[in-house]
């Protein structure tokens, strides 16, 4: 069985491929989906970044979808149906496709994020081909965005603030860095400080931004449950106690 990792240069696939090399397991292709959308040059460059640091760019995959980019919502970045095409794609090249959403946006708008919908998948590929199972897989269902960079900064020790500096993870990038002021941006912060880690390569600072803002609102109402809200609350009380006022 061929495995297949659908790698966007962010937080999320990366995490996914530390789970999966600390379980013994190898990546067969990295696959990468340009969808045409503006953020888009600055993932490919993540991507090459970070698989030429692992040694595994001779496993890079590539295929071209910019018909999406007209489809995608000027605001949430979100695309229709957007994990469905992606895994169907990633068919083509291996029967184990791993797909990465953390704990916290399975829930998010679109409903190809859930348990559910892999459920699904793999019994539609057992309809259309009972030879050809399909397997895909979520390390990271599990865990919120601050769990993902822990995994991270666990795999690579004192490297792993070189590998989260290549990462990207932005809806709406400012001269190739991070515009600090988008949920993208606002959670990579979130989770980075949560685990001792600077935020590079951004163009303003995310604790100064509306967006920010908009989530110590929610966060104060309880809109984020379990532990990804115990997470979030620990470090607007920590940012406090630096003197931020929040």
């Amino acid at each position: 069985m061929k495995t297949v990792l659908l790698f966007s240069g962010g937080i999320d696939s990366l995490a996914s491929y530390c789970i999966l090399k600390n379980q013994g397991k190898s990546v067969d292709k990295f696959l990468y989906l340009h969808f045409g959308v503006r953020y888009n040059r600055e993932e490919v460059k993540a991507v090459y970044k970070l698989l030429q640091f692992l040694g595994e760019d001779e496993k890079y995959g590539w295929v071209d979808l910019d018909f999406v980019q007209g489809f995608e919502d000027a605001g949430t970045a979100e695309i229709p149906y957007r994990n469905l095409l992606a895994v169907v794609v990633a068919k083509y090249f291996g029967d184990k496709v791993v797909l990465s959403i953390e704990e916290g946006t399975q829930r998010n708008i679109s409903r190809d994020r859930s348990d559910a919908f892999m459920r699904l998948l793999n019994r539609l590929y057992k309809y259309l081909d009972n030879k050809q199972r399909l397997s895909v897989v979520n390390p990271v269902r599990n865990l919120t965005k601050q769990d993902e960079v822990k995994v991270i900064k666990d795999y690579f020790g004192d490297k792993a603030q070189e590998v989260i500096d290549m990462t990207f993870s932005c809806y709406f990038p400012v001269d190739g860095k991070h515009c600090g002021n988008c949920p993208a941006c606002i959670r990579k912060f979130f989770a980075l400080y949560y685990n001792g880690l600077e935020f590079n390569n951004i163009a303003r600072n995310p604790i100064e931004s509306d967006v920010f803002k908009v989530y110590v609102g929610r966060i104060e109402r309880g809109v984020y449950k379990g532990r990804r809200g115990r997470q979030y609350r620990e470090v607007l009380e920590n940012l406090r106690r630096e003197g931020w006022k929040i």
